[in-house]
């Protein structure tokens, strides 16, 4: 299992903690967010191609609701977890779509390495418990 904290500083920078993890390929691994910050928040995650794109169309139309099956809303206080298989040597970004928050540094990345194996698939979602 991997647990990844959301917190904000009094002056409203926002992170991840850790912002950074280091995962081998092939692994199968429950995600859990756990939003200590007063805000929701809506994290995605993606390889980077996808999150430049995701950004770019948000960026574009900010009221359009957020829908991809990769992203998690967590109220303020709350939690989510995700199962997620990571595969290929991609990073995986992570970070917060919504308005200001990835810009006050509410982003991360899953360095995945793969120690002489190439699996076929890229990384993905597996499920939401």
């Amino acid at each position: 299992m991997i647990a990844i904290t959301l917190v904000e500083t009094p002056a409203g920078y926002m992170r991840f903690s850790p912002q950074a993890l280091h995962v081998k390929s092939g692994m199968t691994m429950r995600v859990t967010f756990r939003n200590e910050s007063p805000r929701e928040h809506a994290i995605y995650l993606g390889a980077q191609h996808e999150v430049e794109k995701l950004r770019s169309r948000r960026a574009a139309h900010p009221q359009a609701p957020i829908d991809t099956t990769d992203t998690l809303r967590i109220p303020a206080g709350g939690d989510a977890q995700l199962i997620w298989r990571f595969t290929g040597t991609e990073p995986v970004d992570f970070l917060c779509l919504l308005p200001g928050h990835f810009e006050a540094g509410l982003r991360g990345l899953f360095v995945v390495h793969d120690h002489g194996t190439e699996p076929e698939q890229p990384s993905s979602l597996i499920a939401r418990p």
